[in-house]
């Protein structure tokens, strides 16, 4: 079986359940309109082919209170979640999909994200995603702002477009330029700004930082639109292109393709092989009396719920020891 395959297999096996968040979705129990927007009909449209793929859609219709008051029934053990990026209306800047976004990796319960968005320029809400998702909290950005403001007189247009375009680069002779070409120009600012391109060109730019408990991401990938903070898979993509018949194609596709996505798999693939598998504890341990866990809780005290979560870990170790896993061979021979 194909790398491509083995992909497919086991983001299928982790997708069954989802949510789609947008401020103009039809929620189950409304009515379809005479005349609907393009967000009810998608909503219509995304149930009915992705229960087609076995996944449960739950439509849930964006308002900044209601979704306060719900959030962990809408995202309690959600597999996927479709998110609009204009939650805020056209023109909205996307800071209410990012704080969202911020309390999904939070929770850490969910792995993979569709970013839903009107706009054709997918690669620059990447880049939004990379610049909030920098490392650094509001507080620590406004210390390095006043820092920078100690330099003195720099020309800050000049810093932001280079800093920015520094940040998303991976020409290595093209990133040497830009930072020759700053260095020249004002050898104190560059020297604070050289420590992390991205954090600085993030400050720098008046992009949108969390205000506390900062996350940063781990890759990104511009040409196929992915970003993965923490233990999530983001996409970006167009609602007007993307069909809801081909959602789950284009993430298995796209995430097979690029070099970040071999990691991220082999981890589901394990939580795959848990979650369907016969239990992983040796059913000799149940025939341990009740006297005896009396006991050892007695004699560990406070540290006897440790005691246990050893003992089961041992018992985890031990049985994925034994998982026979797909996608490491595909790897080798099918690269």
């Amino acid at each position: 079986m194909a790398y491509q395959d083995v992909a497919k297999n086991i983001i299928k096996e982790s997708i069954k359940t989802a949510v789609y968040i947008d401020e103009n979705a039809l929620e189950a129990y409304e009515k379809m309109p005479e005349t609907p927007s393009a967000e009810q009909a998608l909503s219509v449209e995304l149930t009915k082919k992705l229960r087609e793929s076995n996944i449960d859609l739950t439509v849930f219709k964006y308002e900044a209170q209601k979704y306060k008051d719900q959030k962990n029934y809408v995202f309690a053990n959600k597999d996927l979640v479709l998110l609009d990026w204009e939650l805020d209306g056209e023109g909205g800047g996307g800071l209410s999909a990012l704080n969202v976004l911020h309390e999904l990796i939070e929770m850490r319960s969910v792995h993979f994200c569709t970013i839903y968005t009107n706009t054709e320029e997918l690669c620059e809400i990447v880049k939004e995603i990379c610049s909030y998702f920098c490392g650094v909290d509001q507080t620590m950005a406004a210390k390095f702002m006043e820092e920078l403001t100690l330099c003195g007189d720099y020309d800050h247009d000049i810093f932001k477009s280079a800093l920015w375009e520094y940040a998303f680069t991976k020409d290595s002779g093209r990133k040497r330029g830009i930072a020759d070409r700053l260095r020249g120009r004002h050898p104190q600012a560059f020297d604070v700004v050289k420590s992390n391109f991205l954090i600085s060109a993030a400050v720098i730019n008046g992009k949108y930082i969390p205000e506390s408990n900062p996350y940063k991401y781990s890759d990104y990938d511009l040409d196929n639109q992915i970003v993965v903070v923490e233990n999530m898979l983001i996409f970006v993509r167009n609602k007007k292109v993307t069909k809801a018949e081909n959602l789950i194609n284009e993430i298995y596709s796209r995430l097979s393709i690029t070099d970040m996505g071999f990691w991220p798999l082999l981890g589901l693939e394990v939580r795959n092989k848990i979650r369907t598998s016969d239990a992983f504890i040796d059913r000799e341990i149940f025939g341990v009396p009740s006297k005896a866990l009396a006991y050892q809780r007695d004699r560990k005290g406070n540290d006897f719920s440790s005691y246990l979560t050893e003992v089961i870990v041992k018992h985890l170790s031990m049985h994925i020891e034994s998982t026979h896993l797909k996608l490491p061979n595909e790897l080798i021979w099918n690269p």
